[in-house]
């Protein structure tokens, strides 16, 4: 059998037209809410100029993500200064504290 690619979307209308669409709406929203609240868990123990790099960083504040020298910048500080705050940031997020909480998110993707 050939090799295919499974694309999310195209995953999303097979299940959509086996299951009905608000099924599928109803677990991707389910979804998103566990995510959400995943990522919050984890960014509440980041102090919160961290938290604020990370969600500017990523692109959670206004949907586009943005460069180390951007958020620097973003956050009125200096390049080596925002390279080890981002540094520690992935470090503790990475902790077993954070990262066991964030590992979840991986089964939802």
């Amino acid at each position: 059998m050939k090799d295919y690619i499974y694309v999310h979307e195209a995953q999303i209308r097979l299940l959509g037209d086996i299951f009905g669409n608000k099924a599928v709406i109803k677990s991707l929203e389910s979804n998103r809410r566990k995510a959400e609240n995943s990522i919050q868990k984890a960014l509440i123990r980041l102090s919160e100029k961290q938290r604020l790099m990370v969600l500017y960083q990523y692109g959670f504040t206004d949907g586009n993500a943005h460069t180390p020298e951007e958020t620097a910048l973003y956050l009125g500080i200096g390049q080596k200064e925002a390279g080890q705050m981002g540094a520690l940031v992935l470090r503790t997020l990475r902790s077993p504290p954070c990262s066991k909480e964030l590992k979840n998110l991986l089964s939802l993707l």
